[in-house]
This record gives structure tokens, C-alpha cells and sequence, in this order.
């Protein structure tokens, strides 16, 4: 079954998206933020046998994957937040900063971390 009943109850409850590659998922909603659509990571988890950063490593590939729904849905970048006080919370905000977020800011456990997706430019030839 996998992640079938997960993937509608957060579809029909909160309205928002499952992705998934071998040993991960992501959960995302789409929102406005200062009025720009941006996708925002709901839930971010990897197997700890499938926690590594190699360019194929399933952190890669979900963080992949939710850039190329920022691309194909001309969103403004992506958003998350870390909560320092549950189980693996530095290892979470760790993995974010390393991927290139770029922390917004803090309020209590909670830090605010954003993703700008750039665009490939192609060249003239």
C-alpha cells in the first residue's frame, strides 16, 4: 500500500501534496507568502538507512523533486520550519541549511528557512 493512506488523509484534511522516492517522502501545501505563491514543506522524512548527500541519495531526490514543482508551477521559492524541540529537530534544520536554505527567522524552537529555486539559463549559441 505505501504511502496511499497518508497521501489522502493529508490531501482531503489539510489540502496538500505527497511526494515520494524510495526510503522518503515530503509533504507540501502551496501558499501565499507577502503575497508570492511559494511551496511550503509540511514534512520533510528519509529513512535513516537513506540519510545520506550524495547526488543520489533520497534527500536529494525529494529536495529535487519539490524544485521541479516550484519550476513547473512558476512558484516563488520554497519554505519550511524546523522545530528544534522534537526528535531530530537539529538534524532536520542541519540537512535544510546544507541544502541551501537560508534561515528567515527564529521565534521560540522554531526557525523559518526559504529556498530560492533559480532558474537554468540557457546559452546563446
Amino acid at each position: 500500500m505505501g504511502l496511499k493512506l497518508l497521501k489522502g488523509y493529508v490531501k482531503e484534511r489539510y489540502g496538500h501534496e505527497v511526494v515520494e522516492v524510495p526510503g522518503g517522502y515530503a509533504v507540501y501545501g502551496k501558499q501565499l507568502i507577502n503575497n508570492k505563491p511559494v511551496l511550503f514543506i509540511q514534512d520533510f522524512y528519509v529513512e535513516p538507512s537513506e540519510r545520506g548527500l550524495t547526488t543520489k541519495s533520497s534527500p536529494r531526490q525529494l529536495f529535487n523533486l519539490l524544485k521541479n514543482i516550484v519550476k513547473k508551477d512558476n512558484l516563488n521559492g520554497i519554505m519550511a520550519t524546523v522545530q528544534l524541540d522534537t526528535l531530530n529537530g537539529n538534524d532536520v534544520l542541519k540537512l535544510f541549511l546544507y541544502l541551501g536554505f537560508k534561515a528567515l527567522r527564529g521565534e521560540n524552537t522554531s526557525i523559518l528557512l526559504a529556498y530560492e529555486v533559480e532558474e537554468k539559463k540557457e546559452k546563446n549559441g
